[in-house]
């Protein structure tokens, strides 16, 4: 399917080899990029699945203080106060 496209990047490497190293470069981003994507994706359906489940079984702030505890100080923001917040408001 692609074929054509690896020939004309092997031929062009062929003609001008001082390149190579650019093309690894240009694509070792391209996979990064395509993963970080995929990561956000998945993240996305994550949290969305999540936020539905817990929405069905009214357990909201549970989950929500779930995934804030798991990534507590290791986030730009504090969420040390919510996370008390929502402590308590689980404790009912």
């Amino acid at each position: 399917m692609h074929i054509e496209f690896y020939s004309y990047v092997q031929s062009y490497i062929e003609k001008y080899p001082e390149c190579g190293a650019y093309v690894s470069n240009y694509v070792a981003k391209g996979i990064e990029l395509a993963r970080q994507s995929d990561m956000q994706r998945a993240c996305d359906m994550e949290t969305a699945l999540s936020i539905a489940l817990a929405k069905r079984f009214k357990q909201t702030d549970a989950i929500i203080l779930d995934k804030l505890q798991k990534w507590e100080g290791k986030t730009a923001i504090n969420f040390a106060s919510t996370i008390e917040k929502l402590q308590k408001a689980t404790e009912k």
